[in-house]
């Protein structure tokens, strides 16, 4: 809707990219379940992403307006949850 009011055609086209996504319609590699299409920043492994995605995590982690800036879609819980466990095994014990 935001993009059709705005006439920003990037950013209809980066939504309905999403709603592909989130109908399994886009193919993901099965080894690492990261998305093969390009979407956004294209990464080649979850280290990779998480690297660009969540930069100095431990010094960052406190920062609630750097937090709210970062998000990963994927279009299975299974694979959030893999990368839920590689982000937590980057934080303090506490």
């Amino acid at each position: 809707m935001r993009s059709h009011i705005q006439g920003n055609l990037s950013a209809g086209q980066f939504a309905n990219k999403l709603l592909q996504i989130g109908d399994g319609k886009v193919p993901e590699d099965p080894s690492t379940g990261l998305i093969i299409t390009p979407c956004g920043q294209v990464v080649n492994s979850p280290d990779e992403l998480l690297s660009k995605l969540y930069p100095n995590i431990q010094q960052n982690l406190k920062d609630q307006e750097w937090l709210s800036h970062r998000a990963i879609l994927a279009s299975r819980n299974d694979v959030v949850e893999k990368l839920n466990v590689i982000i937590q095994k980057q934080l303090p014990e506490q």
